[in-house]
């Protein structure tokens, strides 16, 4: 079960916090899902360095509900 939260960023986007699944998380610069090694890369050294990006929202709903739909709760 993972410790999921909604927070607001200081540039009025949303993202989680917690434990964020990668799905939740990461984006490549082209707007798909990372792989194994670009999340590793990415822990590592730096998301510039893997070529992704943090995930952000424009609201806190259609956040809220891409988790939802993906199986996740948030708190």
């Amino acid at each position: 079960m993972f410790g999921l939260y909604l927070i607001q960023n200081p540039s009025g986007t949303y993202s989680f916090v917690g434990t964020v699944p990668v799905e939740l998380a990461w984006t490549t610069e082209d707007g798909k899902m990372p792989s194994e090694e670009q999340v590793k890369i990415a822990v590592q050294c730096g998301p510039r360095f893997a070529k992704v990006k943090k995930r952000t929202w424009l609201t806190a709903e259609a956040a809220r509900a891409e988790a939802e739909a993906l199986g996740y709760t948030v708190l």
